[in-house]
């Protein structure tokens, strides 16, 4: 027998059984091509169609993914500053001390948002640290 995804928790009330996804499923109605086992021109569909949890996993990984992005590209420019520091291009290191607080903030932002997402606060942590390394090795350097 085939079965039809509803959306709806009612429906569960009424008689449908959940598969723990938060997708609930509900027999056919009585009468419909799918109770009587007959294609009914439905055999294009898909058997089942899963509603809820991945459409938020898809949304929380947007943000994680970009705090994941903006967190190695400060990794990135971190090693740009050493670079710029060994070579006394101090206009150059200032820029990038900036770019890493502009990206630290960035990624703050971000888990502010989200608190108890352990990987963003912690990539924050590590990125206010780089910030405030950056500043101290730039300050140390070049001064004039």
């Amino acid at each position: 027998m085939r079965w039809m995804i509803a959306v709806s928790l009612m429906v569960a009330a009424c008689g449908g059984e959940s598969d723990g996804r938060n997708v609930v499923m509900v027999p056919p109605e009585e009468g419909s091509p799918e109770s009587a086992g007959g294609e009914g021109g439905l055999s294009d569909r898909p058997s089942s169609v899963t509603i809820g949890s991945p459409a938020r996993r898809t949304v929380a990984e947007s943000w994680q993914q970009e705090a994941a992005d903006l967190h190695l590209e400060v990794a990135q420019r971190d090693d740009e500053l050493s670079t710029a520091l060994r070579g006394d291009r101090c206009p150059a290191a200032e820029d990038i001390r900036d770019r890493i607080c502009d990206l630290a903030g960035r990624i703050c932002d971000i888990a502010e948002q989200h608190p108890y997402d352990d990987d963003t606060v912690q990539r924050c942590n590590d990125a206010e640290g780089r910030c405030s390394r950056a500043s101290e090795r730039v300050s140390a350097r070049c001064e004039y």
